[in-house]
């Protein structure tokens, strides 16, 4: 730097430099201006720091020049800076409005109330599409007209034009008038004026238009329905939810004595009987609409009298209740018709009998009664062998009546009922007892005092005797003549509250069950199975201590009490005096059939609640007996509780797991013993507790075949395995003869829809259905060998095959192989456990192997697990093997791997 310059001088060049430098480099406007300014102000103080120094030689004046030059260039680009920013916010300026008027474009048109802008005169500028829509017309043929003159009637067109001027005037205007459509029809608007106002401009205004035809129509109806509430002669009340009347009309007023004005705000109550009414809350009103009622309302002065009430509960628009509106009728007169009318149909009533009854008539100030011939005749008494005295009537009246009958007369004397009538017997000339109806009504002084009653004597034996008849059908079994269920639990009751007064008193209960008498009813017929449970009935009466009492419950059910039990020894002998007497076959159509039953025995005591409760562990232990081969007896003990809330709990748990998921499907294959390769898999069921764990089958398994859940269980077995069986037959197409066997119960074999539940297991996986094999146990099928046959059959039909699982275990009768066409047989597993090359099980599974190769029924040995059982079905010829010394059950990914290996040539060594 120069030294001939001031150094304040060279600062504000240097300042004013880089000023200039920020304001080029900076990005920010308000920065970038800001820098200019600075520049500008220091690039000139500096110029004028200069002018006092003019004498100094060399450079000064082109210094001085640059230095200007510089400022005024800071000036320049200041300048062109602002401009910009007034151009760019003129231009936001014009975006902005634009973007307004769109706006207020889409909402003038999405309004759906008639919009019209008028000018500072009244023509209209512009309208929206509601304007047309309401008036009908189009925005070309009303632009410039006068809007008044448009649609205000002739009448009217004063006060239109007053009303837009206010507007435009600067008033907001709000009324409802009356305007004309296109073509010459009235609608009624509401409208709603505002003027506009831009400054420069001359004035204009905002109308809307909005149809009220609705609601005027509405108001004028609701006037109508309000004029006549008013002047009906019904009395309404409206109130709100906590009871307060809000409403009344002059008639309910009028009928309690007060004026609406002191009622309005009230409890409702104020008109019910002090004690009687019981307010409602909001949850019971909002469960009810309408509800009718009889009761007594109370005057202004305390006196009561009759209504007839009907209320209904006022909803809003949401549904819910915001008030209850009651009308209310005096039914005083009402009440005094039907009780003249009453006693009138008694006295013509009284008339009618006369032809078959006969009459008394019986004057109370002279004591004499006048009896017409047929109430003599009823008797057996011809006329002049009655007389006239009351102690004709009375005397002849059983002793087990009179206190009743005199009782019931001296109550209605005293006017304590309203009429005579009670039901009693009387003595017949021929000395037995015949049942009457005696009916009667006194005659009254005005004092209330009877002076006279009349009345009629009904002969009513023979429906005394339906009611007999019908007392002992409600109370004894119509097929064996022995108490009901009913009759017995009545004096089951009885002997429980004995127990509890008495100590040392107990009594028992005998649930009977007849073992198989359902194939007795099939076999030889209902009639047949009818008169067995008479002869059964009749040997277990005989079976019975004095005061024992034994009923039949339903079927071939029978329930025995035995009373006043010494000793719990005692039940026992009753149970095998019982299975005694079933020892010799009852005579039945000329045969002799053999019958058994299986019985359960619970004695009362600590821990027994009810005689219901006694009854259900008598049959627990009768299922217990039955579970544990018939014919025999079982004494019911706490276990068998325990074992049934383990039932019922297991259920649930089962039910749980068929929902939840928790069962699946393993697959334990099945080995020709001639190519040692695998030709089908047996699908078992396994149950993942998800506390327990794996629960064994033969844990759960009874239990669904108990409870019926296998049905819901083994339809979701049938269609796993099949869509399980397609997917293996898709990966392994060379396999074309494996299968896969299901286990179908005795309860799926039943369901009537059997058929169309393997049909749609079939279509829904997509598999073949030779490739479906249905395991039925040989139980199952003798079990009613009747209705399996066709079953079967029609499964056969399908394509599937059937096979008899554990052949062998039951009492199995060899025709019914033949009998059901069966293609595979599987020997139970208990044979083949004690295979040892001779002895009767080898002799007896070589016999079932030959039969069934005589018969082209292939065999299955079920439950292979040693060397040396393997040899011998070997020996004997057997075909397959199934059991834990080929595999254990397979997860489905390991059956893949094992196909896989089949595919590959592998086989069984």
């Amino acid at each position: 730097m120069s030294p001939f310059l001031p150094l304040s001088f060279a600062a504000l060049l240097a300042a004013g430099v880089w000023a200039l430098l920020l304001s080029v480099k900076s990005g920010d406007g308000y920065r970038r201006a800001l820098a200019l300014v600075v520049a500008a102000v220091a690039l000139g103080t500096a110029a004028r720091q200069l002018v006092p120094t003019a004498d100094v030689v060399g450079g000064r004046a082109a210094l001085l020049d640059s230095v200007a030059a510089l400022a005024t260039g800071a000036l320049a680009i200041l300048a062109l800076y602002l401009l910009d920013r007034i151009v760019a916010r003129q231009r936001h300026v014009e975006r902005h409005l634009e973007i307004q008027k769109a706006y207020l474009e889409d909402l003038l048109e999405s309004s759906t109330d008639a919009i019209v802008l008028v000018d500072h005169g009244g023509c209209i500028l512009r309208i929206n599409g509601a304007f047309t829509e309401l008036f009908g017309h189009g925005a070309r043929e009303v632009e410039g007209a006068p809007l008044d003159d448009l649609l205000a009637f002739t009448d009217q067109l004063r006060s239109a034009r007053a009303a837009t001027r206010r507007m435009i005037a600067g008033d907001a205007v709000e009324l409802e008038s009356v305007r004309r459509r296109k073509d010459g029809t009235p609608i009624d608007v509401s409208v709603l004026g505002a003027p506009v106002r831009v400054p420069g401009e001359p004035a204009a205004a905002f109308v809307i238009f909005r149809d009220i035809t609705r609601r005027m129509q509405v108001e004028a109806a609701f006037r109508r329905l309000e004029k006549a509430v008013e002047t009906m002669q019904l009395g309404v009340t409206v109130t709100d939810l906590d009871g307060r009347i809000v409403y009344m009309n002059p008639a309910e007023a009028e009928m309690h004595g007060y004026a609406r004005e002191e009622l309005i705000g009230k409890d409702v109550r104020i008109f019910a009987v002090p004690g009687t009414a019981k307010r409602m809350t909001p949850e019971q009103i909002a469960r009810i609409g309408t509800w009718r009622r009889e009761s007594t309302n109370v005057h202004k002065d305390g006196s009561t009298f009759p209504v007839q009430l009907m209320s209904d509960v006022v909803r809003d628009s949401d549904g819910n209740p915001i008030g209850i509106v009651t009308t209310c009728e005096d039914i005083t007169q009402r009440r005094l018709a039907e009780r003249a009318l009453h006693e009138s149909e008694q006295r013509y009533a009284l008339a009618v009998r006369g032809g078959n009854d006969g009459l008394w008539d019986w004057n109370l100030e002279t004591g004499e009664v006048h009896y017409s011939s047929r109430w003599k005749a009823m008797l057996g008494y011809g006329e002049g062998e009655i007389g006239n005295a009351p102690s004709e009537w009375l005397e002849r009246v059983h002793a087990d009546d009179v206190a009743r009958v005199t009782a019931e007369l001296e109550a209605h004397r005293a006017d304590r009922s309203p009429s005579f009538e009670v039901e009693h017997r009387v003595l017949h000339s021929d000395g037995s007892y015949r049942w009457v109806l005696a009916r009667g009504i006194a005659e009254r002084r005005p004092d209330g005092k009877p002076y006279r009653i009349a009345g009629s004597l009904t002969d009513i034996t023979k429906q005394k005797g339906v009611e007999e008849q019908l007392a002992q059908e409600a109370l004894y079994d119509k097929l064996t003549g022995l108490p009901n269920r009913a009759f017995l639990t009545d004096i089951l009751n009885r002997c429980h509250l004995r127990m509890k007064r008495r100590k040392g008193y107990a009594f028992a209960v005998l649930f009977v069950d007849l073992d198989r008498f359902k194939s007795v009813n099939d076999g030889l017929g209902h009639a047949a199975g009818d008169r067995l449970l008479i002869e059964a009935g009749r040997r277990f009466q005989r079976c019975l201590r004095p005061g024992d009492v034994i009923a039949r419950l339903s079927g071939d059910e029978f329930l025995i009490l035995l009373d006043d039990l010494k000793d719990s020894r005692d039940a026992s002998r009753v149970a095998e005096r019982i299975q005694q007497v079933l020892d010799t076959p009852i005579p039945v159509d000329g045969r002799e059939v053999a019958v058994s039953a299986s019985i359960g025995i619970a004695v009362s005591g600590p821990g027994v609640e009810d005689p219901e409760q006694l009854i259900r562990n008598a049959d627990s232990a009768m299922y217990r007996a039955k579970a544990e081969g018939k014919a025999r007896f079982e004494l019911y003990d706490r276990g068998m509780h325990e074992r049934a809330i383990a039932l019922l709990n297991m259920e649930k748990e089962l039910r749980e797991a068929l929902r939840g998921g928790q069962l699946r499907l393993v697959y334990q294959p099945v080995v020709s013993l001639d190519t040692k390769r695998v030709t089908s898999f047996e699908a078992l069921m396994r149950w993942e507790h998800p506390k327990r764990g794996e629960v064994p089958a033969e844990v759960f398994v009874p239990v669904a075949e108990e409870t019926g859940l296998m049905v819901s269980m083994g339809r979701w077995a049938l269609r796993r395995a099949c869509l399980q069986m397609a997917e293996w037959t898709r990966r392994f197409p060379v396999l074309r003869d494996l299968s896969v066997s299901v286990n179908l119960s005795a309860k799926q074999l039943k369901q009537p829809d059997i058929v169309d539940q393997v049909r749609e297991a079939l279509r829904e996986g997509g598999l073949e259905p030779n490739r479906l094999r249905l395991e039925i146990a040989e139980s199952a099928l003798l079990d009613d060998p009747d209705f399996a046959e066709p079953t079967v059959q029609r499964l056969r039909n399908l394509g599937v095959q059937v096979q008899i699982d554990d052949f062998g275990a039951s009492a199995s009768s060899l025709s019914y192989l033949s009998r059901f066409r069966i293609e595979t047989l599987k020997i139970d597993r208990s044979f083949i456990r004690e295979l040892n090359g001779s002895g009767d099980r080898t002799a007896l599974v070589q016999a079932f192997i030959t039969l069934a190769r005589h018969l082209g029924i292939h065999v299955v040995a079920e439950g292979v697990e040693t060397s040396e059982q393997l040899a011998t079905l070997l020996d004997l010829n057997c075909e397959h093997a199934q059991g834990f010394l080929y595999s254990q059950p397979l997860e489905p990914n390991e059956v893949g791997v094992l196909l896989e290996r089949e595919t590959n040539g592998g086989a069984w060594h």
